[in-house]
């Protein structure tokens, strides 16, 4: 986090900067097709970095047929984050992106005023097959003149990343391309085709831009802010929702739910432990309502970024969006839940502690994990969202046994060749079809697969995991609070067991309040601690007039 004092250190740079800086064009490409102008060194990096932060979280856009959900977008960003026009003039960037385009030949601005009718970041990776899009013509419509303009916002970029930005004639002839730079910025204008290029299978981490349309229109400007605002209203309407059919449990008949009539097949593993499938569990209301909710609703997916560590443990599912465990009990999706795990275990009281909705693609490599340790009896509930799903497409849940002996083998010229530090043993799968439902013993190592590259939208999951009590599962959830504690919450002795993932203390009377107290303490200052954050980000990025807004 940034400390009040290097804000204030940063002030002064900026201030600097602004005064001394000279902001020239780097290189440029002018032909009938169009005109593009790279800026390099413009933007400092502080002020890039905290930008990326603050909009670090984003929409994912791809059309779905099933919700009859169909974003516009062009050159086919699919992760984005629109940005209020009125807010991005406002920010230091905005300052420095100007500077840039008033040094635009005199031809290209004619000393007029540009302003965004349209910003968004966006987030490619690897995979994605972004389409080219075509500028206007000598970059005038019948709004006014406009301007093209992309930032490369992401740190580190290597040579073999690709990333780069491809402009073409009318006889689809590259003319031009853009390597990928941090902080660079490219102007275009004209009848050119650009394509964002997506980053190389070998880069394991997206690449982050900002997007922009300039016109000299103020009314098309003033158009934007207004739509971008009834949007956002709408937007912050939906986030107030309750979670779909909150205190409405009683509107199913859940009780007469026979789990038995349901099952699909249930096996073990080695151990004994249960891996069962149930179809046609919930009724397609239900499972309708939570697809729709996170298809439509789910804006701030956050990206966990690849994990570059070669450990198993992670399950390395790239985009998540967590909920509140609290949010679900009152709902007939914990009471199903609840049901199935009964079933199972012969045992009541199961309580969630880690609810949220997945998002696989094609081009993700997750991992075989655990998602508890052998002395914790837990359960995972999957529910799958994708309508129409076949065979063909991949994507299902795989489940192994442990296997030990196999760490190497010999070779005929006689060198050991390694296998890496775990061996695994074939389970059992099953096709995610829509309206499914895998629950399982969660220390059996399992894996979500990614779909077949064929299939180019997302595959969603809604995973559930259960401890035995109300107790247990809060002691969970405080451990894993426990793991982003800032220093403002004092140490205390009692933390140390749970962190080393010792319950049973835990589960005693005299200690239930504590635990129940210190986890809504944690939270509480997580909450403050974002706050905290984006008040620091607002401070590098905004004047201090318009940090309010």
């Amino acid at each position: 986090m940034i400390k009040k004092a290097t804000v204030l250190l940063i002030a002064t740079v900026l201030w600097t900067f602004c005064v001394c800086s000279d902001v020239k064009v780097q290189s440029q490409y002018l032909s009938k097709h169009g005109k593009v102008f790279v800026f390099d060194k413009v933007i400092p990096n502080i002020i890039g970095h905290a930008f990326m932060t603050y909009y670090s979280q984003y929409q994912y856009v791809y059309p779905d047929p099933y919700e009859k959900y169909y974003p516009q977008s062009e050159g086919d960003l699919f992760w984005k984050r629109q940005i209020a026009p009125n807010t991005l003039i406002k920010m230091r960037l905005w300052k420095f992106i100007r500077d840039a385009y008033k040094s635009l030949p005199e031809d290209i601005h004619q000393n007029k005023k540009f302003l965004p009718y349209e910003s968004f970041t966006f987030l490619l990776d690897r995979g994605d097959s972004p389409k080219a899009f075509k500028a206007s013509k000598e970059g005038t419509t019948s709004t006014g003149k406009e301007l093209y303009v992309r930032v490369f916002l992401s740190q580190n970029y290597n040579k073999n990343d690709y990333c780069d930005q491809a402009f073409y004639n009318t006889d689809d002839e590259i003319v031009y391309s853009v390597h990928p730079r941090h902080l660079r910025i490219v102007f275009w204008t004209g009848p050119i085709e650009t394509v964002f290029r997506p980053p190389s299978m070998g880069r394991t981490v997206p690449m982050h831009g900002l997007f922009l349309k300039l016109t000299d229109n103020m009314d098309l400007f003033k158009q934007s802010v207004a739509e971008f605002e009834a949007n956002q209203e709408e937007e912050n309407e939906k986030k107030k929702l309750p979670f779909p059919f909150t205190n409405q449990v009683d509107k199913f008949d859940l009780d007469s739910i026979d789990p038995a009539k349901h099952l699909l097949y249930k096996t073990y593993d080695k151990h004994g432990n249960a891996i069962a499938f149930f179809d046609n569990v919930l009724p397609k209301e239900l499972v309708d309502s939570i697809r729709s909710y996170y298809v439509r609703h789910g804006g701030g997916l956050s990206g966990n970024i690849y994990d570059q560590a070669s450990s198993e443990t992670h399950d390395n599912v790239q985009y998540i969006y967590q909920f509140k465990p609290e949010r679900i009990l009152n709902t007939p999706y914990h009471a199903v839940v609840h049901k199935l795990a009964a079933y199972l275990s012969n045992k009541t009281g199961w309580h969630p502690y880690d609810v949220s909705c997945n998002l696989i693609r094609h081009t993700d490599h997750t991992r075989i994990h655990l998602d508890c340790t052998d002395d914790e009896h837990e359960y995972t509930f999957l529910l799958y969202l994708n309508p129409d799903w076949t065979a063909d497409m991949y994507a299902e849940t795989a489940f192994f046994d442990y296997s030990t002996g196999f760490d190497s083998e010999r070779g005929e010229s006689g060198l050991t060749r390694k296998l890496g530090n775990q061996s695994y043993e074939f389970i059992t799968a099953a096709v995610p079809k829509f309206g499914r439902i895998a629950i399982f013993r969660n220390l059996i190592p399992h894996t979500a697969r990614p779909p077949a590259p064929t299939f180019l939208a997302a595959r969603y999951t809604f995973p559930v995991k259960v401890s035995e009590s109300l107790e247990m599962a809060e002691a969970k959830m405080l451990r894993e609070a426990l793991e982003s504690k800032s220093e403002n919450v004092p140490e205390d002795a009692k933390y140390q067991p749970l962190i080393n993932g010792e319950y049973g203390d835990y589960l005693k009377p005299n200690l239930r309040e504590w635990v129940h107290k210190h986890l809504q303490l944690i939270r509480s200052d997580q909450e403050l601690g974002r706050e905290e954050g984006v008040k620091q980000m607002k401070e590098i990025l905004f004047p201090a007039k318009y940090r309010g807004n």
